[in-house]
């Protein structure tokens, strides 16, 4: 359950924030991919996306699984 609620950014203090549950293009580490059907919060102001804990773990690991995958692919 997605406890987050933002309703300011914290980063530009917009209070422009939508709650988007879907699909999350993700770089990490210079590595992109996509995380299926999470919730965050987007400001329209500044770009900044913000998850709480939880789908941060979710980020975590998809990165993890889409690295092993490319790896395997490679191989």
């Amino acid at each position: 359950m997605n406890k987050l609620l933002i309703t300011i950014c914290p980063i530009c203090d917009s209070k422009k924030i939508k709650k988007i549950i879907g699909n999350l293009n993700c770089k990490r580490d210079k590595h992109y991919f996509t995380v299926p059907n999470i919730t965050y919060y987007f400001c329209q102001s500044c770009g900044e996306k913000l998850t709480d804990v939880e789908n941060e773990i979710k980020i975590d690991n998809q990165r993890c699984c889409d690295s092993t995958h490319k790896q395997k692919k490679a191989a």
